[in-house]
């Protein structure tokens, strides 16, 4: 049992938490994207399975909805390094703040966001919900919140909405005063 973390990953595949979230409190599920959504408290029997090395419920033969709407788990604050280096996170919920972001140095990803301990890759899983432009700016992050996925050897952090990712608050002078100051010179 329960609460849907995030859906259509990949097109097929969604994740459940524990209700109080934290480390080994996540596990992804096969198949069962269009029959559940976010915030769904689930019940679901299947086989355990490893792919690309990543503990997925699969073949599931019963799915039933226990409860609509139910609070989501916090997600679980963590460092980049903590993310990068510990199964305990794999299908959880986390949140890694005061970030820079950069091209990643992969060519399956498009950027990889830095605190103090480490760089992770930012995953484009959850695309059906994100715009891929989104991902290419790059600089100071508050922070980003995404489910942790592992795959091709590496742990890699996909946020679900716009809402998982908070760019820092950077003072810009406007356009217009840029035009002003112009007309006085």
């Amino acid at each position: 049992q329960g609460v849907v973390t995030g859906v259509n990953f990949e097109n097929n595949r969604a994740f459940i938490s524990e209700p109080q979230g934290g480390k080994w409190s996540g596990i992804a599920i096969d198949g069962i994207s269009n029959k559940v959504s976010t915030g769904d408290f689930i019940e679901v029997y299947g086989k355990v399975s490893e792919i690309m090395g990543m503990t997925v419920i699969t073949n599931v033969k019963k799915l039933k909805v226990l409860l609509q709407n139910a609070v989501l788990p916090e997600p679980t604050n963590v460092s980049c390094l903590e993310a990068l280096s510990s199964e305990a996170y794999e299908a959880v919920l986390v949140k890694i703040t005061n970030l820079t972001c950069h091209k990643s140095q992969s060519t399956n990803f498009v950027v990889a966001m830095e605190d103090n301990t480490g760089i992770i890759d930012i995953g484009k899983g959850f695309m059906n919900s994100l715009n891929a432009d989104y991902f290419t700016i790059e600089g100071q992050y508050s922070y980003v919140v995404g489910i942790v996925n592992y795959a091709y050897n590496r742990f890699t952090i996909h946020p679900r909405t716009f809402s998982d990712i908070k760019p820092s608050s950077l003072s810009s002078p406007s356009t217009s005063w840029g035009r002003i100051k112009t007309l006085y010179r």
